[in-house]
């Protein structure tokens, strides 16, 4: 991976961090006056600018690592929505059967091609947890 890659990505995570941080500064203060609101518009900026910067060295055409680390991207960003949507699944299904989709999708997404492998190591991993965390330990699950 070159240099303005890893540069830019470093300013993605920067500028997310600083919005997130800014964004507890506006609760202190009336919306135009408050003291997260200068840092909040900077580090917006920062963001939008990070994000064409990323993009515009990904659509580098002819580079093979570009390919392979966009894949890997994408792989990344679908498990991220993965683990929101589990988050949001929880309080609906019950703790067991989300974390039984979310181990069988993730496997696939991993590039295990048996779907009777993937099953079952996500409904035998699902019961240890299960059985650990709230048999054993007495944890109560969501």
């Amino acid at each position: 991976m070159n240099f303005e890659l890893m540069l830019s990505m470093f300013f993605l995570i920067i500028s997310s961090f600083l919005i997130f941080f800014s964004a507890e500064l506006l609760k202190y203060g009336p919306a135009g006056l408050s003291p997260g609101l200068f840092p909040m518009i900077v580090s917006t900026l920062l963001l939008i600018l990070s994000l064409f910067w990323f993009f515009s060295l990904l659509k580098k055409k002819g580079d093979p690592v570009n390919n392979n680390f966009l894949k890997g991207l994408w792989k990344l960003l679908f498990t991220i929505i993965l683990t929101f949507a589990f988050i949001f699944l929880v309080p609906y299904i019950h703790f067991f059967y989300a974390t039984i989709l979310y181990v069988f999708i993730l496997s696939i997404l991993s590039g295990q091609k048996n779907l009777l492998l993937n099953l079952i190591i996500s409904f035998l991993s699902s019961a240890v947890i299960f059985f650990i965390f709230g048999k054993v330990l007495n944890v109560a699950l969501p």
